[in-house]
């Protein structure tokens, strides 16, 4: 699988970039995303599925519910240890598999996804999103 994510240089936190053909590919894109990072692999893809999890994508514009919909991600890790291996975005949900991770599986603790820096656009026919995370 190719990573789903491009990391990007930045000071002290952690900026990603996002690249898709359509507003819910990346949607889906990011939760893989995400579990790409915290792991700093793409192995997640060979651990069982445990629990299917529907999120809702809410807010009123496409970055606040890019934001949202990783913070929500950051609380199902921090309160189940529950990270998506795959999903689907239909209408203004997330429905997805998530696996279980422990303490040690972690290799990139994010605290949240923020505001600053943030960058949602269409460019060259794709949705494209630039996130930085507070580590």
């Amino acid at each position: 699988m190719k990573k789903p994510c491009e990391i990007l240089s930045h000071s002290a936190d952690l900026k990603i970039s996002l690249k898709a053909d359509t507003w819910e590919k990346l949607l889906e894109k990011s939760a893989q995303s995400f579990s790409f990072l915290v792991l700093d692999s793409l192995d997640f893809n060979r651990r069982p599925v445990i629990k299917e999890k529907k999120i809702k994508i809410a807010g009123e514009t496409k970055e606040e519910r890019l934001v949202n919909f990783f913070n929500d991600i950051i609380f199902i890790l921090d309160t189940e240890s529950l990270l998506p291996k795959s999903g689907r975005v239909k209408k203004d949900f997330f429905k997805g598999e998530f696996f279980q991770v422990t303490d040690s599986d972690i290799k990139e603790q994010i605290k949240s996804a923020t505001f600053h820096g943030l960058d949602v656009r269409i460019q060259k026919d794709q949705f494209v999103a630039k996130v930085i995370f507070d580590v």
